[in-house]
């Protein structure tokens, strides 16, 4: 996903991936000025919702520019 935050640097902006209301992976930190693009894997099983949830201290303009989800077919896993 990318992800664009712009405002005083005092403040941040936090974003994280839920599924089914859990948070999964890393919570993304951003302040005063930042246009980054983060990639993380994320399992999902049928019937799933993944949400990408935000929250900010103070008034910061703040974007999701774009997310990109791939399907990995079950049947190229291999058990390790």
């Amino acid at each position: 996903m990318n992800l664009f935050a712009q405002g005083s640097s005092s403040y941040w902006w936090y974003t994280c991936i839920h599924v089914n209301g859990v948070p999964k992976g890393v919570t993304r930190q951003l302040n005063y000025y930042a246009d980054v693009t983060y990639t993380e894997d994320i399992m999902l099983k049928k019937g799933d919702l993944m949400q990408i949830k935000t929250k900010t201290e103070a008034s910061i303009t703040m974007q999701i520019r774009s997310v990109s989800v791939g399907i990995v077919n079950p049947s190229l896993i291999t058990a390790l």
